[in-house]
């Protein structure tokens, strides 16, 4: 199979979807392994989807600034993210026998960290040894990561969620209180 090589300038969420539909990823992709397909609302991420939800929720990776990638012969699209202050880069590609390389880099439309503002998503259920690419490929100063539930399991299927007599939702809320406190004393990754 040919090697699509692209390079992304920085860190970025990158999407590969081949003209069969199939989405494609490097073998050794960091990516969000605790999402599920979610057949029946509206048909997310599904060969022929017509949804908004292009390109996918759950067929991203992250690239830390270039990545090998084996797809099929044949015309790709690609979509690279880095964050909310930039415009994705989508592109379209025939790959052929020999492979193909491609430098697709998101543009830069606002500087909110210029002007004061931090970036940030305070829930994130991702392993914490995937943070620092995380937060670098979407361009946020603050992540809270929340390590439970990062699974399958649905938190009402957990044997004991919460401590005897403490309802669920105070559970959930002291998390991210210890999350909130936790980022308060270490700072961000800038």
């Amino acid at each position: 199979m040919p090697t699509l090589t692209l390079n992304t300038g920085d860190p970025a969420r990158v999407t590969i979807r081949h003209e069969d539909g199939m989405w494609h990823l490097p073998s050794a992709a960091i990516r969000d392994s605790t999402t599920l397909p979610r057949p029946g609302v509206v048909d997310m991420d599904q060969p022929g989807d017509t949804s908004r939800f292009d390109p996918g929720y759950i067929h991203h990776f992250l690239s830390d600034g270039v990545v090998e990638v084996s797809v099929p012969r044949g015309e790709v699209t690609i979509a690279v993210e880095h964050g909310p202050e930039y415009f994705p880069a989508r592109r379209r590609l025939d790959v052929r026998a020999g492979g193909a390389a491609l430098t697709a880099i998101p543009e830069r439309f606002a500087d909110l960290g210029a002007k004061g503002w931090w970036s940030g998503d305070l829930h994130l259920h991702r392993p914490l040894a995937d943070a620092e690419l995380i937060l670098r490929a979407e361009n946020l100063n603050l992540g809270a990561f929340v390590t439970r539930w990062t699974g399958r399991t649905k938190a009402h299927q957990l044997k004991s969620p919460t401590p005897e007599g403490v309802p669920a939702t105070a559970a959930t809320l002291d998390l991210y209180a210890q999350a909130a406190s936790w980022f308060a004393e270490v700072g961000s990754l800038r």
